[in-house]
């Protein structure tokens, strides 16, 4: 499977591509999502459009939420494509 583009946030990493998500944890487990499956909530700036907080609802129930960093609007907008892509 190839990755797309991937995130750091709060010492776990993500990564996006060919329809599925996944949660790398420390012990190099991961846990993959099918992305179109995935509940996504944006709030962007109105003025500047950059992503200021994101919600995502994994299969499951489980929730991850993010918060404005370096990297955030362009990792979401990759998920966001894919997703776009996985529901066609």
């Amino acid at each position: 499977m190839s990755i797309k583009t991937t995130f750091n946030y709060n010492g776990k990493k993500y990564a996006v591509g060919e329809g599925r998500f996944w949660i790398y944890n420390e012990n190099d487990e991961s846990r993959i999502f099918p992305i179109a499956e995935l509940f996504i909530d944006v709030i962007r700036d109105p003025l500047s459009h950059q992503i200021v907080k994101v919600i995502i609802i994994l299969p499951g129930g489980d929730t991850l939420t993010f918060t404005e960093t370096l990297g955030l609007t362009e990792f979401i907008d990759s998920v966001q494509e894919e997703q776009a892509k996985a529901k066609k």
